[in-house]
């Protein structure tokens, strides 16, 4: 009934009399241990919630099936929700987009394997915040190296995620710009063609079956103005030269040379700088120039001889 009640006490150790002055010592030095070990313990488990919830990225643990057993302050100021039993109760996987909860469900059973994961996923916050989030799971293990829960640091992406499809917006506004107008148009990136547009394919005089993309554009002009030309691009990437005029000849598909102006400016292409390249074919222009030039020379000879 003594030793009954002491256990309530929580008790660093107990001695039964009679006692020896060596057995007392030995339950003394055994309580002092104990007690130096937990005062350990009890810093290293403040150290560690102290980093846990200042942590700005969020770190949760999710049980075996599913339920969340600890999250950080960030990780529920992302969903919405004060604590984590109001998390439960609105159900971990309810804040998941319904398209991506397979997902999810699949990363977390390969961290129950006791394999590692990455997943971008989209929750809908508590009040109807919707953001992107990446997590890095990992199979959180017991003292006997079974995997009972799994571990998730999570960083809110929605920023860099709106950035990407901003970029790939503003790419198709830009290709549905250029696909139809008139003006042959390249994209060009380490002399190498990356687009070209209907009316580009048809000044090069290009075949269904022949595709610019990739190309060089030592391919498509005449070697006379090839370096003159690398020489331009340069400078337009080195922000040197800034949509100036060129006139240059032009190699099509079917072997002819034709007479052409460029212009040409820095853009961002699929995230990375590019060239933009407007190209007009001045042949006939060019053509009617030369002629008006020896009917003008052989009027001045006329009146000359006259």
């Amino acid at each position: 009934e003594t030793l009954a009640r002491a256990k309530q006490t929580d008790p660093f150790g107990y001695i039964l009399k009679p006692f020896s002055e060596r057995e007392l010592r030995t339950v003394l030095e055994m309580a002092l241990y104990r007690h130096q070990a937990e005062a350990r313990l009890r810093d290293s488990e403040l150290r560690f919630r102290t980093i846990f919830e200042s942590e700005p990225e969020c770190v949760k643990v999710v049980a075996a099936n599913g339920a969340l057993l600890e999250m950080n302050a960030a990780g529920l100021a992302m969903l919405e929700v004060a604590s984590v039993a109001e998390a439960n109760a609105h159900g971990l996987m309810n804040f998941i987009v319904p398209e991506q909860r397979a997902a999810f469900t699949a990363v977390h059973r390969r961290a129950m394997a006791g394999l590692r994961g990455l997943l971008e996923f989209e929750v809908v916050g508590k009040h109807g915040t919707r953001r992107w989030l990446e997590t890095h799971a990992a199979p959180m293990r017991d003292r006997n190296d079974r995997v009972v829960s799994m571990l998730g640091v999570t960083r809110d992406i929605t920023e860099r995620k709106l950035a990407v499809q901003a970029l790939h917006d503003s790419n198709e506004r830009y290709r549905s710009l250029v696909e139809w107008t008139p003006e042959a148009m390249l994209v060009l990136r380490d002399g190498k063609v990356l687009y070209a547009n209907p009316a580009a394919r048809s000044l090069y005089a290009a075949a269904p079956t022949q595709d610019m993309i990739g190309m060089p554009m030592a391919a498509l002009i005449h070697p006379d103005f090839l370096a003159s030309h690398l020489e331009r691009v340069r400078r337009i990437v080195d922000g040197l030269d800034r949509a100036s005029m060129a006139l240059l000849k032009l190699v099509r598909f079917d072997g002819g040379v034709i007479d052409a102006e460029a212009q040409g400016s820095s853009i961002a292409y699929d995230g990375a700088p590019a060239v933009h390249v407007v190209l007009r074919d001045v042949t006939a222009r060019n053509l009617a120039e030369r002629q008006l030039r020896k009917l003008s020379l052989a009027v001045e000879q006329s009146t000359a001889s006259i």
